[in-house]
């Protein structure tokens, strides 16, 4: 327990469905060129782009884009909200919360229909000599006349059936109960239309067939890296003892995101380690910038704010272990970048993250949200010289595996299955 959770009760917790099985990334993972081919399909891509396409989906769309750009004919006719009528809809739902004037306009209804009416324009402009199919990421945008694929690293069944209290996560959303049943109706009835629907990790997929989705129309393509893209093996280094220098990669813009995070477990876990593994471990925390509670910070501890990708990859050179027990992650690409540097993780054995993080290999996982067992969790993969040989000898491999030329090219490839 941390004095963190008596200010979320019941908004996260263990996700119903059993964990699961830890698995190397790599196992069935062999290394090729990545080289566009002239079989092809041709794509349209639809995003939400936002105004900072740049960072839209925490960098995913775009990342996406690129990768699909390298191993075929791509056409962006994503909704770009720039115009008068996306900036009416922003006013129209804008509302102050927490200090803060906030939007949640991109959820609205008037959104939804808008936004599918350009996309449908943009499909009908092409005609269907235009392009084969349609990738969607983030979420169904809208119906098409043409085959279209949905790539969604959640969705909102699962991520309501992880809380206790979920009308606390629907208000946290900034949107009423109401408008979330319509979206989730909405959602399930675009993916029911939707030709494919690719999922981040076996455990989003696990979920969506449990809500009776058919296996036959998921496939798994566990995304690139955002941030670490431009890793190098020369970059990579093995962290000699002492080990002591700990880092967690999170965010702050609500304290919900911190707690959601399991930052508060790793401060929590900072005086114990302190006292009983290493008088001189710290902690930097990245993304964070205050304490959101009144409990005083531990020495050792520094909080750095918001980062760009170039000095979190550095902090990933810098340092000798991630740690991020999150009690909700849907994927957890931080665990990816971090490898890929030969930074070994400790995280949760909940959601996707055992299918990044494997313990004995390239790192641990915890049980239950106790600073006690997250502190031993730490320590035993810090004195650990086997594990940081393995992420170490791994990371060029790691890099290759989670590159978004190799998700585009796993996307693709289904495609033209499906069209042939």
């Amino acid at each position: 327990m941390t004095a963190m959770d008596s200010l979320f009760p019941g908004l996260y917790v263990d996700h119903p469905g059993a964990p699961i099985a830890p698995r190397d990334p790599l196992a069935d993972f062999a290394i090729s060129e990545t080289v566009a081919r002239d079989d092809q399909p041709k794509l349209a891509f639809a995003a939400r782009w936002g105004t900072d396409p740049d960072h839209a989906w925490s960098g995913t769309a775009a990342s996406l884009l690129r990768g699909l750009r390298q191993v075929t004919q791509v056409e962006d006719i994503g909704l770009h909200p720039t115009g008068p009528a996306w900036q009416a809809l922003r006013l129209a739902y804008a509302r102050r919360r927490n200090g803060r004037v906030q939007s949640a306009w991109e959820h609205s209804r008037a959104a939804t229909i808008y936004g599918g009416r350009v996309l449908r324009a943009h499909a009908a402009a092409r005609g269907a000599d235009g392009y084969d199919a349609v990738v969607m990421a983030e979420d169904a945008l809208a119906s098409l006349p043409m085959p279209f694929y949905v790539y969604i690293d959640y969705d909102w069944p699962a991520m309501l059936a992880s809380c206790d209290a979920p009308e606390r996560f629907i208000a946290l959303q900034g949107i009423s109960k109401s408008r979330m049943n319509r979206m989730v109706s909405r959602q399930r009835a675009l993916f029911e239309q939707a030709a494919g629907i690719f999922t981040v990790s076996r455990w989003m997929a696990r979920s969506l067939v449990s809500q009776g989705l058919p296996p036959s129309k998921l496939q798994v393509v566990q995304p690139g890296m955002n941030t670490a893209t431009d890793s190098t093996e020369s970059e990579v280094r093995f962290r000699e003892r002492p080990r002591r220098r700990l880092l967690y990669v999170g965010r702050s813009y609500r304290t919900s995101d911190i707690y959601r995070k399991g930052g508060d477990l790793v401060v929590d876990a900072v005086p114990i380690l302190r006292r009983e593994f290493d008088p001189e471990l710290t902690l930097t925390m990245a993304g964070v910038s205050h304490w959101p509670t009144d409990m005083a910070v531990p020495d050792g501890v520094t909080m750095l704010g918001p980062q760009t990708p170039a000095e979190v990859r550095a902090l990933y050179h810098s340092h000798d272990l991630l740690v991020m027990p999150s009690r909700r992650e849907s994927f957890g690409l931080v665990f990816a970048e971090a490898q890929a540097r030969g930074l070994p993780c400790v995280a949760r054995n909940a959601y996707a993250m055992p299918e990044i993080v494997v313990p004995g290999l390239s790192g641990a996982l915890i049980e239950h949200s106790e600073p006690r067992e997250l502190a031993d969790a730490i320590a035993a993969v810090l004195a650990n010289d086997q594990i940081y040989k393995n992420v170490y000898e791994r990371a060029p491999r790691i890099a290759e595996y989670f590159s978004w030329q190799r998700a585009a090219r796993d996307i693709t490839d289904v495609i033209a299955r499906h069209l042939a």
